[in-house]
């Protein structure tokens, strides 16, 4: 292995344990490691700071060893699809990886990376399915997700079947509106009189944190 090949590693590595813990190796850990991974926290966000260079990276198009294996696959859609999300919470380049990290997760699954990881490694790389502002791209990721249930150990059936309650909870937003409206004031696009009616009755943003704009300010 050459040098190179062993610093990339070793950085996909220390991601996917900052990222994990010990929720792989225990479901009750994992339940309770929901919040750090999906409430809004300051403090949480600041610590993954240090991994920012490496999102700049992949976002940049690099890091393309990372996409041979199943692991360091998944600690590249980290870095597109997660990490954007908190370190830029709010702002336009949380969104900034959402096209490779869905392009990623779909060549992950072609290559069968799906079945090779554990089921909470499983529902992540997954996830940008559930990001895509296309109707095509959400139920493709309600089909992994069921597929992942049926799957799952017993002991993992309670997570994945959250991960499925969300994966369809993003298609039935995408159905509706035909894109997330939480982000269209982040983006800076303009909003349909549904979209705001939808923000007003406080919508899910998914953790992004919306402005808490007037009824005039749209």
């Amino acid at each position: 292995m050459s040098p190179k090949v062993q610093e990339i590693a070793a950085d996909a590595r220390e991601l996917l344990d900052e990222w994990f813990g010990e929720a792989i190796r225990d479901a009750d850990e994992a339940q309770r490691r929901m919040p750090i991974w999906f409430t809004p926290d300051v403090a949480r966000d600041s610590e993954l700071e240090r991994f920012e260079p490496l999102v700049r990276l992949a976002l940049a198009g690099k890091l393309q060893d990372w996409r041979r294996h199943p692991r360091s696959c998944l600690a590249l859609i980290l870095l597109l699809d997660q990490f954007p999300r908190q370190l830029y919470r709010g702002s336009p380049d949380a969104f900034a990886g959402d096209g490779r990290a869905l392009a990623l997760a779909r060549l992950a699954v072609q290559r069968g990376f799906l079945s090779r990881l554990h089921p909470l490694e499983a529902s992540f790389l997954a996830m940008p399915f559930q990001h895509a502002e296309d109707l095509s791209a959400q139920r493709e990721g309600v089909r992994h997700y069921r597929r992942l249930l049926s799957s799952a150990p017993p002991d993992w059936r309670k997570l994945l079947e959250s991960s499925l309650a969300y994966s369809e909870k993003h298609l039935a937003i995408v159905e509706t509106f035909g894109r997330f409206p939480y982000r269209s004031a982040i983006l800076g696009r303009p909003m349909t009189a549904a979209e705001k009616a939808y923000i007003e009755e406080g919508g899910d943003s998914f953790g992004q944190i919306p402005p808490r704009w007037g009824r005039t300010d749209f």
